[in-house]
């Protein structure tokens, strides 16, 4: 593979073109080789799912059991065209969503205060084994500029890719949206020194060209909007409040 100008890791199939996927459309207009790397993206396991599991698949279409691989497939494929029609690449590994995991036969999410709480002690050595696949990457080297999630929202997921990155060299870190809609959860970024923000304005084609890509995770539209007209209208209030820009933060303290 080419060399990779930018990376930008997603915890899901849709965290960066939801996040910032004027960033991405504009960077790749710029000529650049831009890539989304999304880390939780592997097939459910073959055991049965727990409930919780269940009752997502059931909300996102897919309730028949035979069904639970087409569900991530069906995501795996909407996020590909998102990418491409932001004119980036798409790579996905092959780690399962945490409602998917488990330990020592014990499910590590389990509820939806589970997947919004502190990430399980059975996945710290997780956090070293993803800065390795981020900088194993083909087309990665040190001259690619990395972008991950700040963590807003608190996902377990979106903590763990968020700590993984913290220990590595000159991240950008994206606003995780919709959840950063939420100004109260932007607080603690605001008032500390140790993180600075970054602001790159965008034209009203490339918020309109995220729009459009962010409408093709059908799958989960409704899951955040209650169509596609209020998506594109929560899209561009949000950019607006933004100065018309994507807000990244960069963090120029030390690791405690």
């Amino acid at each position: 593979m080419s060399q990779i100008d930018a990376l930008f890791i997603a915890p899901h199939l849709d965290d960066v073109v939801y996040s910032c996927g004027g960033t991405v459309q504009q960077l790749t207009q710029q000529g650049l080789n831009v890539v989304v790397l999304t880390i939780f993206a592997g097939l459910p396991p073959a055991t049965d799912l727990s409930e919780f599991a269940q009752s997502l698949h059931e909300r996102w279409g897919h309730a028949a059991p035979t069904s639970r691989n087409t569900i991530v497939e069906t995501r795996q494929l909407e996020d590909i065209a998102a990418c491409h029609a932001l004119g980036a690449g798409a790579i996905h590994m092959d780690y399962g969503d945490c409602i998917y995991r488990q330990d020592n036969g014990e499910w590590l999410y389990a509820s939806e205060d589970a997947i919004f709480g502190a990430v399980h002690p059975a996945e710290e050595p997780r956090i070293q084994q993803l800065i390795e696949d981020i900088y194993r990457t083909p087309g990665v080297d040190e001259n690619t500029r990395l972008f991950g999630p700040l963590g807003i929202g608190n996902h377990v997921d979106h903590q763990l890719v968020h700590q993984a990155l913290l220990q590595c060299d000159d991240v950008l870190f994206y606003e995780d949206y919709p959840y950063a809609e939420n100004n109260k959860a932007l607080y603690p970024y605001l008032r500390d020194a140790n993180w600075q923000p970054a602001y790159r304005t965008l034209a009203a084609t490339a918020i309109n060209a995220k729009a459009t890509a962010m409408a093709l995770y059908q799958s989960q539209l409704t899951t955040f909007w209650a169509n596609k007209s209020v998506l594109n209208k929560n899209v561009t209030t949000y950019w607006q409040r933004r100065g018309q820009a994507e807000r990244f933060w960069k963090f120029t303290g030390d690791l405690a």
